[in-house]
């Protein structure tokens, strides 16, 4: 079983701005909860003995906040010092040693209900790496990824800016923001970040360098819908997330 988990939360978070301008957003609280506090809740229940934070934009603050544990979890931190010229893939990267051996990957921005952690956490076979997924609609945008509709194997991921009603059911689904890695595919990511990072190619999402080798991957698609989560970009990303975890709706 996995036991570690790696956190993204490297960002300015400028579009939650004036929320934002102390702290990153994972610390941005959410039914009077900070987002990552939430999540590192969830995985002490589910048996995840590690957390490693990657940060940049008040890591201070982070620190500050949680110190070297949450609960039962320790917490490890890694710091991008170039977060502001670079952007999840290199923060990814950085946590090489801990993906090669098989990790949990959590964007800090998204707000998860424990059902969608605990589905992943005992997903079968125990061996496949999974990526965690919600059905594309008319509104989506942002990470979509593409399966053959004959399977769950992910074939293709691109990155949809504006809203766009073209897609097919069962072939296009919207990025959670939330991975399981086995070691196999973990060392296979960190080696294609670090090709890209070689290329000087740091600004784009790790996602991105997915897709560029999707091919190559081995990671099936894990539709949780309808279950409860939320990606905070902005304030009425914010809105929403309230709405749906905010007082008197517990995980």
């Amino acid at each position: 079983m996995i036991k570690s988990a790696i956190i993204l939360a490297a960002g300015f978070g400028s579009r939650l701005m004036p929320l934002t301008k102390d702290r990153p957003k994972c610390l941005v609280p959410v039914g009077g909860t900070p987002i990552v506090f939430r999540t590192l809740d969830i995985l002490e229940q589910l048996g995840v003995d590690e957390a490693i934070m990657v940060l940049g934009h008040k890591e201070e603050a982070v620190r500050e906040a949680l110190g070297n544990k949450r609960g039962s979890v320790s917490i490890r931190y890694i710091i991008n010092e170039e977060y502001g010229i670079t952007n999840t893939m290199y923060s990814l990267l950085l946590a090489g040693e801990t993906m090669r051996q098989g990790a949990y990957i959590i964007e800090g921005d998204c707000v998860l209900s424990e059902d969608v952690l605990n589905t992943l956490v005992k997903a079968t076979p125990a061996d496949r790496s999974f990526w965690v997924v919600d059905d594309w609609n008319e509104r989506s945008s942002g990470c979509r990824l593409t399966t053959s509709g004959e399977g769950t194997r992910i074939t293709g991921q691109d990155i949809i800016r504006e809203l766009n009603t073209r897609f097919t059911e069962g072939v296009h689904h919207k990025s959670v923001g939330l991975l399981r890695l086995n070691a196999d595919q973990g060392r296979l990511m960190e080696e294609k970040l670090q090709e890209e990072a070689n290329k000087d190619n740091r600004k784009v999402y790790y996602d991105d360098v997915f897709g560029m080798n999707a091919e190559l991957f081995q990671i099936h698609a894990l539709n949780i819908h309808p279950m409860r989560w939320m990606e905070v970009d902005d304030a009425a990303d914010l809105a929403i997330a309230e709405e749906i975890f905010g007082s008197g709706n517990e995980q």
